[in-house]
């Protein structure tokens, strides 16, 4: 009926896909109107359509609201009302994602606003046409992006430009070439750490934008991290500093098969007790990556365990000697102690022989330390309170190797040499050399104390010079430089 026809078009809009910003035409009560032309439209139950267009027209209404004209008249494509436009496009600002905040369109009754331009815009399904130049038709995406044809860029709500801001505020990130060296940090679009702060902008499609220097663009990847362009390179994502003090802070780690040979720490970037300064990331995912050789990447597993990745090395954490006292399963028996550290004087391997420590009762003492109680774990970790500090040593033989790098030999020599002679192998009987009461004598040398160290080792001063040997098992005494070798004399 014509009641049921008119109610079918009633309200509806077309625009000419040929033109379709050259007007907008709307349907009521059976009248098709746009800016310039007034005319009747009627429906036919087989969805024919008629209209008094043109002095008269027809064609077929398709099953997406095209209208296909006959006669070559061409197609009319349904759009979007003025008030459905604005609904799904028109509450909120848009702008362009290469460009993001330079330029801020606004969508309103049916008309896009850039500046002081405004030019019509109409909606059919998801294709978007406009008056802007080059920006003649495009697809909407979805609810926050509009993608241009021709290659003419993309828009994105500035709500979602300012969400993505918010998105990178805060967070952490560190070069993968020189982990923990330096910390960026993301405020408001700006990122410091480098040389001067620089603009760093997060894309509707995961792209960056940054005026940092070599990184002008790059990606952000779901785990966080960005894949610079070019040779720009790949930033990692850094915990909180609170994550990692939580995780790593107070807590002094050492390699599982070489214990107490270094104890390290993590603290802030810095990663210490290696031979020389190192810095460390720590990640959101637990995982580890440092400037130590042999040790670039790795996890922390639990909060005992560092797994790097490198020639499966392990690093455990070393007890504190209050969780000695209080793990009494921990600490080494006293037959173990009587036979690895007393009755026997220590010295330091440096300068042997110039200062004597003794362990005695539960206490080390001597040389220019304070007498102070120690503590010696079953896997021969020891710990003691020197110059102020927890000192944290590895007993291995006849030596204990102290965090600081400090190496102590016990004093008491394996043998004695006094009595004993020896002239030089590549001249022999032309000098001859004694030990009487621990002074080296005889040649062309000054008279000097002699120290023994366990393993045969052996110290003294010759020609004005530090000279350390070698006591082998033939007798001989092998010295290191122009000393030579000594071989014993009957």
């Amino acid at each position: 009926s014509v009641e049921a026809s008119r109610q079918a078009l009633d309200g509806k809009c077309w625009v000419d896909k040929a033109r379709p910003t050259d007007g907008v035409f709307t349907v009521r009560n059976g009248v098709v109107t746009n800016r310039t032309i007034s005319a009747k439209l009627e429906l036919s139950t087989d969805g024919h359509i008629y209209s008094t267009l043109d002095g008269g027209r027809s064609g077929k209404i398709l099953n997406n609201g095209t209208i296909q004209w006959g006669a070559g008249a061409g197609t009319w494509l349904l759009v979007a009302s003025p008030e459905e436009m604005q609904a799904r496009l028109g509450a909120v600002r848009w702008t362009d994602a290469e460009r993001p905040g330079d330029e801020i369109f606004t969508l309103r009754d049916g008309t896009v606003t850039a500046g002081p331009t405004t030019a019509m815009l109409v909606l059919s399904g998801d294709a978007v046409f406009t008056g802007l130049p080059g920006k003649a038709s495009g697809t909407v995406l979805n609810e926050s992006t509009i993608v241009w044809d021709g290659g003419q860029g993309t828009w994105i709500t500035m709500r979602s430009f300012e969400e993505s801001q918010k998105a990178l505020n805060g967070r952490r990130w560190t070069d993968e070439a020189h982990p923990g060296k330096e910390t960026y940090v993301v405020r408001d679009g700006w990122v410091s750490g480098g040389v001067v702060p620089a603009k760093l902008e997060l894309l509707w499609n995961g792209s960056l934008h940054s005026t940092l220097e070599g990184k002008a663009s790059g990606k952000l990847s779901p785990s966080g991290e960005i894949h610079w362009a070019g040779h720009g390179g790949l930033w990692l994502p850094l915990a909180s500093p609170e994550k990692t003090r939580e995780e790593l802070g107070g807590v002094r780690w050492t390699d599982e098969d070489r214990p107490g040979e270094r104890i390290y720490t993590f603290s802030e970037n810095v990663l210490s007790g290696a031979p020389a300064p190192e810095t460390f990331a720590f990640l959101p995912d637990r995982s580890l990556r440092t400037t130590l050789p042999g040790k670039k990447s790795g996890r922390l597993w639990g909060n005992s365990t560092i797994r790097w990745d490198a020639g499966e090395a392990v690093w455990v954490p070393i007890a504190s000697p209050l969780e000695m006292r209080r793990n009494t399963s921990l600490i080494a028996s006293a037959e173990t102690i009587r036979r690895i550290l007393e009755g026997t004087e220590w010295t330091e391997e440096s300068t042997p022989g110039e200062h004597a420590y003794m362990f005695t009762d539960g206490l080390l003492a001597g040389g220019v330390i304070e007498p102070s109680p120690y503590t010696l774990t079953r896997d021969l970790t020891l710990f003691a309170t020197i110059h102020g500090r927890t000192a944290i040593g590895r007993v291995r033989e006849s030596e204990i190797h102290w965090d600081d790098g400090e190496t102590w030999v016990k004093a008491a020599p394996d043998v004695d040499l006094g009595g004993k002679r020896w002239t030089e192998k590549a001249r022999p009987g032309r000098n001859v050399y004694a030990v009487d009461a621990n002074m080296l004598h005889g040649g062309d040398i000054i008279p000097a104390e002699v120290s023994l160290l366990p393993g045969g080792r052996l110290y003294t001063i010759m020609r004005g010079e530090r000279a350390n040997g070698k006591l082998k098992t033939n007798g001989e005494i092998e010295w290191k430089g122009p000393a030579g070798t000594w071989v014993p004399v009957a």
